[in-house]
């Protein structure tokens, strides 16, 4: 009688422990629909974000209020049009020309947020940087070409004639390097066109015959920029 009573006891035990989980479970469920109702409340549907958004100003004497006021507008323009501004993938450039820069520039705060303040900016295909040299967009162009001419090399081992090796060289290589010629090629250093040449020269090799010179596409983009309607 003794070990009957005590079973029943045990068994009384995990019944009231399964009832007390059971409770638990529901009470956690309760408060996780809670929440879920809470945050459809407070926080609506994501709105659509600003994305490719450029500002371009001039700081004159040291006065950025003209600039400052701009970036109010544009982020003001955006909650009254239901588009949110990603400060987190937000970056900042300053150009500045003089030879003695005195002081640093204050940073740039929108909607409480502090903007990430970098020295090169990628812009339509091209790299741009604060002292407005092109080194590090040549040498980007440099290096993803070079990637390419592995491909190019595979083309010319598979048999293919020096046509196709041409087109294929035009269409992935020289694409590369001639994007927005005109906007940097005519500043760039004898350095950085000795790079642009190797890659020629290399593609050249392995062609069999010579392709475009970068100086001979520059030209004539350069005069149709000049003599064009628009300029």
């Amino acid at each position: 009688r003794g070990s009957w009573y005590v079973k029943e006891k045990e068994k009384e035990k995990k019944k009231k422990k399964k009832k007390k989980k059971k409770k638990k479970k529901k009470e956690k469920e309760k408060k996780k629909e809670k929440q879920k109702e809470t945050e459809t409340n407070t926080h609506p549907t994501p709105s659509p974000s600003a994305d490719d958004t450029t500002i371009l100003d001039l700081i004159t004497d040291g006065d950025e209020t003209a600039y400052r006021d701009e970036v109010s507008a544009l982020s003001e323009r955006c909650y009254h049009n239901n588009l949110s501004l990603n400060i987190s993938r937000t970056e900042e450039m300053i150009v500045d020309y003089r030879k003695l820069q005195r002081g640093g520039h204050s940073p740039l705060y929108i909607n409480g947020a502090e903007v990430e303040r970098v020295s090169s900016v990628r812009f339509l295909r091209v790299h741009l940087t604060d002292d407005l040299s092109w080194s590090l967009h040549t040498n980007k162009a440099v290096r993803s070409a070079c990637q390419r001419l592995f491909f190019l090399r595979r083309l010319r081992k598979f048999g293919l004639p020096p046509d196709i090796l041409t087109h294929f060289y035009r269409c992935t290589i020289e694409s590369i390097l001639t994007a927005c010629i005109t906007v940097w090629y005519g500043s760039c250093t004898a350095h950085d066109r000795k790079a642009l040449r190797r890659v020629v020269r290399t593609a050249e090799s392995i062609i069999g015959s010579k392709p475009p010179d970068l100086q001979d596409i520059y030209q004539p983009h350069r005069l149709r920029t000049f003599t064009s309607p628009a300029a």
